[in-house]
């Protein structure tokens, strides 16, 4: 999978480690798979991640019914990590290792 196919996904959870060496996103993909987005530095040196109108509600739920945190309108890759754009905000990580993978 890759970072642009979590486009229209439903972020679900978002865990931000409070000395900041990882991130992580639960999301709902458009195809009605839970995935995982994980970033982290592989020398565990801690990770730059910027909130830009930062927006964390509880009121949205997914096409299915399902409760969710907002719907990423947009995904951009950048040589030093990733950016996600929607209902949230935008949220900037900067971070050498990124994992995606299904949770079953």
């Amino acid at each position: 999978m890759n970072l642009s196919d979590l486009e229209e996904s439903h972020l679900l959870s978002l865990t931000y480690d409070h000395n900041g060496l990882f991130i992580e996103f639960i999301l709902l993909s458009s195809k009605d798979m839970n995935v995982k987005l994980f970033a982290h530095n592989k020398d565990t040196s801690p990770i730059t991640v910027k909130f830009i109108g930062l927006n964390i509600r509880s009121n949205f739920t997914t096409p299915s019914g399902v409760a969710s945190l907002g719907e990423v309108e947009a995904v951009q890759t950048s040589k030093n990590g990733f950016d996600l754009e929607g209902d949230m905000g935008f949220i900037q990580v900067v971070a050498d290792t990124l994992m995606i993978n299904d949770i079953l």
